[in-house]
């Protein structure tokens, strides 16, 4: 077989982005177009070093986030995966993303993880991975240029626990490092890192409580509930979101000492790199 040269005519790139999508002002959201959404949830998973960690946690989270995200215009493609392993992940992204045609037909990508983590890093069934290297996949695929893709994760630190509560520690204050976040286009991420172990599920007294997921379902909601008026834009969105968390928090912490605790409160931190506005349509 000849081998190619610098002067062999090169194969022209499919063109994965039309003049359309990139003069675009605003995401492109076409009703005969569906959003891709991939959730994944880890209640049993365990650090590098092989601690084991449970979320306690109840059935509602699949059942309700999909009832939240299927009002998508256009609809959306839903797909759960529990309990997965590190070394499965990237078997997972290559059978969702393989089609590159199927991937330029969706308005938008929603990935939701569930877990426990450290920081930037999420903890698996097996092992633990950071949030850059969980989504390296997603950042390779062309055919997802231009595409918003959004990431809302739970990965709680159950290391807050002391801090939260207004405990005194001994030593060293706990200090968190700079999540870690990619940096490329078209990416929004939403992280909460509030441990779940501090609020118990009103409706089963032996689980936990999810106040990010519960919150991002309920401020969608709300939106929904106003058809007439224009939706919000997707950081609209995060700010109230965090609103109703913060109110939660807030309520767990001893009145005494809110002020010495107030800064170091964990409502989900946001990151976002998206190049155009986002409203998100309920």
């Amino acid at each position: 077989m000849a081998q190619a040269t610098e002067d062999t005519p090169r194969e022209s790139a499919t063109p994965y982005i039309t003049k359309e999508q990139y003069e675009s002002r605003d995401y492109t959201w076409r009703k005969d177009k569906k959003s891709k959404v991939l959730f994944f949830q880890f209640n049993k998973c365990r650090n590098k070093e092989g601690k084991k960690y449970e979320r306690r946690t109840s059935e509602w989270e699949e059942h309700d986030l999909k009832k939240c995200f299927k009002n998508l215009v256009g609809g959306v493609d839903f797909k759960a995966y529990r309990n997965r392993k590190v070394t499965e992940l990237p078997a997972i992204f290559d059978n969702e993303f393989q089609d590159d045609k199927r991937n330029m037909d969706y308005n938008c990508f929603i990935f939701i993880l569930l877990s426990v983590g450290e920081n930037d890093r999420i903890f698996c069934y097996d092992n633990e991975i950071t949030i850059t290297n969980f989504i390296e996949p997603i950042k390779r695929k062309q055919s997802m240029a231009l595409k918003p893709k959004l990431f809302f994760i739970q990965n709680g630190d159950e290391r807050l626990i002391g801090t939260v509560r207004g405990e005194v520690v001994k030593g060293k204050p706990l200090e968190f490092e700079h999540r870690k976040v990619p940096q490329e286009a078209d990416f929004f991420i939403m992280q909460s890192i509030i441990p779940e172990s501090l609020f118990l599920d009103p409706k089963f007294s032996d689980t936990f409580e999810c106040i990010f997921m519960k919150d991002l379902i309920e401020t969608v909601k709300d939106e929904k509930q106003n058809p007439g008026e224009k939706p919000l834009d997707i950081h609209q969105l995060s700010i109230r979101i965090n609103a109703r968390v913060n109110k939660r928090l807030m309520s767990k912490v001893p009145k005494s000492d809110t002020p010495m605790y107030y800064d170091r409160l964990p409502i989900p931190e946001v990151t976002s790199t998206l190049t155009k506005a986002l409203c998100f349509p309920c």
